[in-house]
């Protein structure tokens, strides 16, 4: 064997390795849930994270996870919004908040009004003392009934907030 058949060889060696640690930290870490993030299970029972940025459709609602900054004491829905009611609920862990709202979209494309439920919890934002870090879940539904509002707070439950 050549000395440059030896050197591929080990290099291709070496990426193996590497291949199968990643591979194995990862298999590892897979049910170490991140911080502001929402376990479900998609259409094959896998279990998933629902990260920031990213939706996805479960039993008639798009539910998605969000952080904004807010004033302390204050959290500001999106525009063209029209509260219908909020209410504090208490889940194992923690204490959260519940809005009830519909949506009319924005002022350039008007649509017709949807209804949205956002629970949420606040914490302090230690970088900017008069600002609240804001972190809630946001479920768009098709079908507004009192299911949904229970199956949102059941999906809340696992919810992983940051301290």
């Amino acid at each position: 064997m050549k000395k440059r058949d030896k050197h591929a060889l080990f290099v291709f060696g070496i990426f193996a390795i590497v291949t199968v640690v990643v591979m194995i930290f990862l298999n590892n870490n897979r049910d170490v849930q991140p911080d502001n993030s929402l376990p479900y299970l998609d259409s094959n029972s896998e279990l998933k994270f629902l990260l920031e940025g990213e939706s996805t459709q479960m039993k008639g609602m798009k539910v998605s996870i969000g952080r904004q900054e807010d004033p302390v004491n204050y959290v500001s829905i999106p525009n063209h919004s029209e509260e219908l009611y909020r209410e504090t609920i208490n889940l194992p862990t923690e204490q959260v908040h519940l809005i009830k709202f519909k949506h009319g979209g924005p002022a350039a494309n008007p649509s017709p009004d949807s209804i949205m439920y956002w629970i949420y919890a606040q914490r302090v934002n230690k970088e900017v003392p008069k600002k609240t870090n804001t972190y809630y879940i946001e479920a768009t539904v098709s079908i507004d009934n009192e299911m949904i509002k229970k199956e949102l707070l059941k999906i809340a439950e696992s919810w992983k907030l940051p301290k």
